[in-house]
């Protein structure tokens, strides 16, 4: 039996859309669509039903779902044993962002779980940009613009931006932000352009306080009379609670974000089903 056509169905099935499985594969929607109706022939069934809006599993599909998952998830032990050199299965080791790590990965990572139970997988939150060849990463999620390389990038989805403060300190215009102290977090931008009022703006973030971390700033903002630049997934909790809210009336140019991973993880299942669950996630 094609793996190939396996990887298809399951994408297929967990997008719910052949046309959504084909951008996460990297594929043609011709392809996906020729991979499936090969496997549906072999095994005498229909697998997915098509529906208004995309499709979904069969009561068949809904069966073969099961142990495609396990097959799956079987090849990639069996890799992994193998680069091992025969000892016991290299755990996949993933590098995040921290403050991606904690604000978003928790859920994935228990869909991820719930998905290959015999699957090892080390997340390390780095704020700095680690060499996944050099440390021995196998993949890594990265926010902002990628340079030039040989790895295999995913485009997972793009986080917005805003300028928080804490309740009743507002900030209306750039001029205002000149002057207010800023929470500086390490290895952002201090300049960052956006648009106010339709024209486009440069904003100068000063402060004498820097932090490592978004979530750092998030805290030092919410204590203070200091404002912060953060990502939606790191204010969403802090907004929801009353502590902070969005000021200013400047709109962000969303920031992108990606899977990365190594030429020899191409095809894996366990990255290509995170990849998806963050897709999800993040939409």
């Amino acid at each position: 039996m094609d793996t190939d056509r396996i990887v298809s169905f399951i994408a297929a099935a967990d997008a719910g859309s052949l046309s959504r499985a084909a951008r996460r594969l990297g594929l043609p929607i011709s392809s996906v669509s020729r991979r499936i109706a090969e496997l549906e022939r072999e095994l005498g069934s229909k697998l997915l039903e098509r529906t208004g809006r995309g499709v979904r599993l069969s009561p068949a599909g809904d069966r073969f779902m099961v142990r495609a998952r396990a097959v799956l998830q079987q090849l990639e032990l069996a890799r992994a044993e193998v680069r091992s050199g025969g000892g016991s299965t290299a755990p996949l080791r993933l590098s995040v962002p921290p403050d991606f790590g904690l604000c978003v990965m928790p859920p994935v990572l228990a869909a991820l779980a719930a998905r290959f139970p015999l699957a090892a997988i080390h997340v390390r939150g780095d704020v700095r940009r680690v060499s996944l060849a050099e440390e021995s990463f196998d993949a890594s999620v990265r926010l902002g613009k990628l340079a030039l390389s040989e790895l295999i990038a995913r485009r997972l989805g793009t986080v917005s931006l805003g300028v928080y403060a804490a309740p009743g300190r507002p900030v209306g215009s750039v001029d205002e932000l000149a002057t207010r102290e800023c929470v500086l977090v390490d290895l952002a931008p201090t300049e960052v352009p956006a648009q106010e009022r339709g024209r486009t703006v440069r904003l100068r973030l000063n402060g004498r306080f820097k932090t490592g971390t978004f979530l750092e700033a998030a805290e030092l903002a919410a204590a203070s009379d200091r404002v912060a630049l953060l990502p939606s997934f790191v204010a969403a909790a802090y907004v929801d609670t009353g502590r902070l809210e969005r000021v200013g009336p400047w709109k962000f140019t969303p920031v992108p974000i990606h899977l990365l991973r190594t030429p020899r993880h191409r095809g894996s299942p366990v990255l290509d089903a995170l990849a998806g669950l963050l897709e999800e996630k993040l939409r």
